[in-house]
């Protein structure tokens, strides 16, 4: 059985057409009514750093919302062999050619995180998307030449230590859901981190949680959460102009 993991963007229409026989989840992103994400709470921190948005970056996170919401929200326990999932994803992008170009690729990594069957298919949108941010009272000044992945986890800790020492400027970028002792535990190390350097360590956190779909349970592994974590550091880096992403097991991506 196929699960089709639907993005409707704002006021337009849905990427793919509802259907009567086929397991739908929707992932509502700024519509009027009824939405899973709304982009100035999914933003919130990172506005404050005075951020250049554009259509790829916004494609980007919608991505990584539906396929992190497919993850959480498809029960395992009704695949044929009680694990492996079939979903198929349906995209509404600013421009479909780039997703037409890397969907092998980005079904390959899918499937790695996850261990499921995954299907990728882009729509284009009817117009422009674009959301609606109030104003920032005091912005931050922050180009920062890294973006550091930070999950509060010891690993991410000791690499952003190790970053600052070189790169003070760098940026630390998080995520959390809501409920669970993840957020607590990034509280307890960015302070730390910032009792070390003497300042406050420019952080951005993400809050990005798929809300319950009935009586659809959520997957109690957390084998999709790099999903939105990397992209959410990737839209951190590309809004910010920043050249690299730091990953915590000594890692770097050049960004071009």
């Amino acid at each position: 059985m196929t699960w089709h993991v639907v993005t409707t963007i704002a006021d337009q229409a849905p990427a793919f057409p509802p259907s009567t026989n086929a397991q739908t989840i929707d992932v509502r992103i700024d519509t009027p009514e009824k939405w899973d994400f709304r982009a100035p709470v999914v933003y919130q921190d990172l506005l404050h750093y005075q951020p250049e948005f554009s259509p790829l970056l916004f494609d980007l996170m919608h991505a990584a919302m539906a396929a992190y919401t497919a993850d959480v929200r498809v029960p395992r326990n009704r695949a044929y062999d009680q694990w492996t999932r079939d979903i198929h994803l349906h995209l509404s992008v600013s421009d479909v050619g780039p997703w037409e170009a890397a969907g092998k690729t980005l079904t390959r990594l899918l499937s790695f995180l996850t261990g499921d069957h995954w299907t990728i298919t882009p729509y284009a949108l009817a117009g422009a998307y674009e959301p609606a941010f109030k104003p920032v009272k005091e912005p931050k000044d922050s180009r920062p030449g890294s973006v550091a992945l930070f999950s509060g986890g010891l690993d991410s800790f000791i690499r952003a230590l190790d970053l600052l020492a070189s790169e003070p400027d760098a940026l630390l970028c998080g995520h959390y859901a809501r409920g669970g002792g993840t957020s607590a535990a990034q509280h307890d190390a960015i302070n730390a981190l910032n009792a070390h350097a003497g300042r406050t360590v420019p952080y951005i956190r993400y809050s990005v949680a798929p809300k319950g779909g009935g009586n659809r349970a959520s997957e109690i592994t957390t084998r999709g959460r790099s999903i939105i974590f990397l992209a959410t550091g990737a839209c951190t880096a590309l809004a910010l102009g920043a050249t690299r992403l730091v990953r915590s097991e000594e890692h770097t991506s050049e960004l071009q």
